[in-house]
């Protein structure tokens, strides 16, 4: 019987176990080949920690070659233009790329809502360059403030975060802890306390995806580290020096960093398909787009509909998806029916801290020093390799005896 040819669209969580489940099941009864931008994985649920100096880079990063033993025809750097359904390929810049099965899971991107200013004035946190730019942007700020009076530090340390996500509320953390155990140490403590970080939601809580006692308990530990909480507003305009509310209220801000959502990664295709309203592609409950036979969507792009409800845009759903979706093409080609996927959610973890963390896994709830080494742990396990696994182990343990990381990387600055 000829090689079905399988493409996958994407090397993150859920392009990553499609591509590891399948080669588990089919071995070589397919020929693979994923298409992605990058030549690694990222472990994106990571990345403020990258922004704040508490891992370095390496530890969230893994080479796609190496990790997955690829062969060289079996990866593509690149970025998909198309997909046209007719011919049964996908265009990429330089190539058109035949399939007998596609899988799409092209991932996100930040999302505006429309706001122009937002989204020209703001940082993110969606991509490794972007949690070096917000890196820094923190450190230059530091070095400048030191040449500053305190009147005039105040606003140039202003921050402002949009977005009371997990991401939100993990970054407001680990900024607040870098510059309270940190910048402390090797700055002027007189220019930390000049340091103002408002964290800016337009929900009546935080982490609606927790329950209340646990919202409860991430807000109370932002406000002890000083962070300013603005809740049941959004943000109408994002400006050079401020933050304007739909409420009415302007909030100093000489840095904005927005993580309030995220749309999925656009792909076109050679004919309308079917689109919920922020984009993404509605599926089959076997995660078949919608009028197609062999084009499987997961994960960010995908219009997943379970008990009348789309499910979230989380890690842990595209990794799911991803394993279905390889389950579900092997037993095509053996000639098997699949059964629709059904997503059971795990639990939800947070990092508010260094030793500082909730969790609520199996209807159980966990807090504090216990709830960070459990985040720890299972994120620890999610990364591919067991070298990586055991490389990324040690550094985390050196660290929480070291300070955090404050060296200014950035390959683009001239010398004197």
């Amino acid at each position: 019987m000829k090689q079905k040819r399988i493409v996958i669209v994407g090397a993150g969580f859920g392009g990553l176990y499609t591509f590891r489940t399948l080669r588990k099941r089919l071995s070589d009864k397919a020929q693979y080949v994923i298409v992605n931008p990058e030549n690694y994985f990222l472990f994106t649920p990571m990345l403020h920690e990258v922004a704040t100096g508490n891992v370095p880079a390496e530890n969230i990063i893994e080479p796609l070659r190496k990790a997955l033993r690829i062969r060289c025809t079996e990866l593509l750097l690149g970025c998909v233009r198309s997909v046209d359904r007719e011919r049964g390929v996908v265009r990429t810049a330089t190539e058109d790329i035949p399939y007998d099965y596609l899988v799409l899971a092209p991932g996100s991107e930040t999302n505006f809502f429309g706001n122009q200013n937002a989204m020209q004035k703001s940082y993110t946190l969606k991509s490794l360059n972007d949690a070096y730019r917000l890196k820094n942007r923190l450190l230059e700020l530091m070095e400048t403030a030191t040449r500053m009076r305190s009147k005039d530090r105040k606003a140039l340390l202003s921050f402002v975060i949009v977005g009371g996500g997990p991401t939100g509320v993990e970054l407001a953390a680990e900024m607040a802890e870098l510059f309270e155990k940190t910048f402390k140490r090797f700055y002027d403590e007189a220019i930390v306390k000049d340091v103002s970080i408002t964290l800016v939601d337009q929900n009546k809580e935080l982490i609606t995806m927790f329950s209340p006692s646990m919202r409860k308990r991430a807000a109370a530990s932002l406000t002890r580290a000083g962070i300013r909480l603005r809740l049941e507003t959004g943000v109408q305009d994002v400006q050079r020096d401020q933050v304007l509310l739909k409420n009415g209220e302007r909030i100093p801000s000489n840095t904005t960093i927005w993580v309030a959502g995220v749309k999925p990664a656009t792909i076109d295709f050679n004919g309308p398909i079917e689109r919920d309203r922020s984009g993404r592609c509605l599926v089959h409950p076997n995660l078949k787009l919608n009028g197609s036979h062999n084009i499987f969507v997961i994960g960010d792009a995908a219009a997943c509909l379970q008990d009348q409800r789309p499910l979230p845009a989380l890690a842990q759903v595209a990794v799911k998806q991803g394993t279905y979706v390889a389950n579900a093409i092997a037993d095509e080609i053996e000639g098997k029916e699949p059964s629709p996927f059904y997503y059971k959610h795990a639990g939800s973890l947070l990092s508010l801290g260094r030793w500082n963390a909730i969790a609520e896994i199996a209807g159980i709830k966990f807090s504090g020093h216990l709830a960070w080494w459990i985040w720890r742990t299972i994120y620890l396990s999610k990364f591919i390799s067991w070298n990586k696994k055991i490389e990324v182990a040690v550094d985390w343990t050196r660290g929480i005896f070291t300070p955090r990381d404050i060296s200014r990387v950035d390959p683009t600055t001239k010398k004197c």
